[in-house]
């Protein structure tokens, strides 16, 4: 699987990080390492790069997580529906977010997309380093139909 994530969407959905937090970007990526590593997925997550000292785009790899700083005429919103139109290989491909013009882009690129809270809950709760990435809680229908729709059914 290859994720494409709306970064600050995500923190947003999660209980875990305050988007006040002077570290939550890093916070972040804490828990997206280790989902990666124990999934074998390459995930890009994509912030906002409204840094008041940079004006350019800024990127870096991490391990299997590309992570992306727009530059100051750029949203993460609009990097990201940049990337579903250009997205030659569509397969196994996942946009998360619960921004309705990412959803929406994503859905008309025929591209699978998954809530922040739905991601956040299902595959990023558990704290960074531990050795399963199970839900702390029983999935709702809605989840496990999400999940289902991504993966397939048994």
């Amino acid at each position: 699987m290859y994720y494409i994530l709306d970064g600050y969407n995500v923190i947003g959905a999660s209980q875990d990080i305050c988007l006040s937090q002077s570290d939550k970007e890093d916070y972040l990526i804490k828990h997206l390492r280790n989902f990666a590593k124990h999934n074998k997925h390459k995930i890009t997550v994509v912030f906002d790069g409204n840094h008041p000292d940079f004006n350019w785009q800024s990127q870096y790899t991490d391990q299997r997580i590309k992570v992306v700083f727009t530059d100051k005429e750029e949203t993460a919103d609009a990097y990201i529906i940049r990337k579903i139109h250009n997205k030659q290989n569509k397969q196994g491909l996942i946009v998360v977010s619960s921004d309705r013009e990412i959803i929406t882009a994503a859905k008309r690129a025929q591209i699978k997309t998954l809530s922040s809270t739905i991601f956040w809950k299902t595959a990023l709760q558990n704290e960074p380093g531990t050795t399963t990435m199970k839900p702390s809680h029983e999935l709702s229908e809605y989840e496990m139909n999400a999940w289902l729709d991504i993966f397939g059914t048994k």
